[in-house]
C-alpha cells in the first residue's frame, strides 16, 4: 500500500468503525494491502486474565493464539521485548541485533513457525501511564518491509489501535487541568534527578523553603505522602520521564 488515497480511505474507515468487529474486517483488509497475511493488535496484559476493557484484536490462527495464551508466552515474547527497548516501527530480522535471544524467546519463533507465523513489522505504542501495545503485521513467508511501508504500517497502526481504544474503553475524557503548576514540575523533575531542596533551590533560584512548598503542595494534588509516590504518578502521567532520573551509584 502507497501512502496515499488508500490509506487514507482506511483511516477515515477506522475512526468511522462502529463495532470492534468492523475494526478487525477493516484492519485485516489494510494488513493484506500492506502484504501481510494476519494482524495482532494488543495492549500488554497477561491474556489469561479477564480482558475486559482490553484490546486484544487477532486474525493471528486461533490454535496459536490458544497455545500463546495458554503457555503465557507474553512473559518472554521476543516481539514483546524488543517492543519495550525500540519505539519505531521495526521488522523482525532487528530482533536480533535489540535483543540476546534466550532459549524460550527462540522456542517462541520455533513454534509460531509451525502455525505459519514466520516474519512480521511491528509497530510499538506507547501511551503516558498505560501498558506498552504492538501492532504486528505477520506473514507466513520471509518479508523485510522497506521505509516506506514501516511508515504505513506506523500510521495504520496508530490510528486503528486508537479506534479500537475508544470502541473498548470508551471515548477519550475531557481534558483534565494539570495535575501540577509548572513550578511543581520543574521541583519533581529536578528531585527526581536526585538533588535535595536546597540544590533544587539554588538552580531555580528559589528559597529551599519555597521548594519545600512546591513539593509538598504536588504530594498533596495526587494525595500521596511521599517523594517516591510523586515520582510514580509524574511519571505516569508522562510529567517527567525517565531520563529526568539520575541512577544512584554505589559509593566508590
Amino acid at each position: 500500500m502507497r501512502i496515499g488515497n488508500r490509506l487514507h480511505h482506511f483511516l477515515k474507515e477506522f475512526m468511522e468503525a462502529n463495532s470492534v468487529a468492523e475494526l478487525v474486517d477493516l484492519l485485516q483488509s489494510a494488513t493484506v494491502e500492506l502484504g501481510y497475511d494476519c494482524f495482532s493488535l494488543v495492549q500488554h496484559v497477561d491474556l489469561r486474565g479477564p480482558l475486559e476493557n482490553v484490546v486484544a484484536l487477532s486474525t493471528y490462527p486461533s490454535e496459536w493464539i490458544k497455545r500463546f495464551v495458554s503457555r503465557g508466552y507474553h512473559r518472554f515474547d521476543p516481539v514483546v521485548a524488543t517492543s519495550h527497548r525500540y519505539g519505531a516501527p521495526f521488522n523482525w530480522s532487528l530482533i536480533s541485533s535489540v535483543l540476546a535471544m534466550t532459549k524460550r524467546q527462540n522456542r517462541v519463533f520455533i513454534e509460531a513457525r509451525r502455525f505459519g507465523i514466520v516474519d512480521g513489522l511491528t509497530v510499538p505504542l506507547h501511551m503516558p501511564g498505560e501498558r506498552l501495545a504492538t501492532c504486528t503485521f505477520a506473514t507466513g513467508k520471509r518479508k523485510n518491509a522497506l521505509i516506506e511501508q514501516l511508515a504505513t504500517a506506523h500510521v495504520i497502526a496508530t490510528f486503528a489501535y486508537q479506534a479500537a481504544r475508544d470502541l473498548i474503553q470508551g471515548p477519550p475524557r475531557k481534558p483534565w487541568p494539570p495535575p501540577l503548576t509548572d513550578r511543581q514540575i520543574d521541583c519533581v523533575a529536578l528531585s527526581a534527578a536526585g538533588k535535595t531542596e536546597w540544590e533544587i533551590a539554588q538552580i531555580l533560584s528559589l528559597a529551599p523553603a519555597t521548594v519545600h512548598y512546591h513539593l509538598t503542595q504536588a504530594m498533596r494534588r495526587y494525595g500521596v505522602f511521599n517523594r517516591q509516590q510523586l515520582l510514580f504518578h509524574a511519571l505516569r502521567d508522562g510529567l517527567i520521564s525517565f531520563c529526568d532520573i539520575e541512577p544512584v551509584l554505589p559509593p566508590q
